[in-house]
């Protein structure tokens, strides 16, 4: 090979690394839920009981590009104002509840997300007995 071929070849070699360089680096941030549809559940609420009902959902995220993302949530479906609301299943009365997410931002590949529930004894002592839900959407924005 001559010399002139030799640094045609590399010069070639060396502009296609960069393309790759740079697609990779610019390539679209995807985030992606790998347990949609988890269920975050207080189980049988005694109301004879004087403690606050707590309960804990795992939520992982996956992101391609390493991306720093975002997690927020709705109010869900029977809020008042910012207040959170379970109804129940038959009749129009409402449980308040708090739900709360960490960390609500983060920038690795996979992150566990811990969404952690806690209604108030003095909201639940009293209640219709029946069974109570909400439905809440969770969007994490790269």
């Amino acid at each position: 090979m001559s010399r002139l071929t030799l640094k045609k070849l590399l010069m070639i070699v060396c502009a296609v690394a960069i393309m790759l360089t740079t697609d990779i680096c610019f390539a679209a941030p995807e985030c992606s839920f790998t347990n949609a549809g988890s269920t975050l559940s207080f189980g049988v609420l005694d109301q004879l009981s004087t403690a606050d009902a707590t309960a804990s959902v795992s939520i992982a995220v996956s992101c391609k590009g390493n991306p720093t993302w975002y997690l927020t949530s709705n109010n869900g479906l029977y809020s008042t104002g910012s207040t959170k609301r379970m109804k129940h299943e038959t009749l129009n009365v409402y449980i308040p509840y708090i739900l709360t997410f960490s960390p609500t931002t983060g920038n690795k590949f996979v992150t566990m997300i811990t969404g952690s529930g806690l209604i108030i004894n003095s909201d639940y002592v009293t209640a219709d007995v029946g069974i109570y839900s909400d439905t809440v959407t969770i969007t994490i924005t790269p």
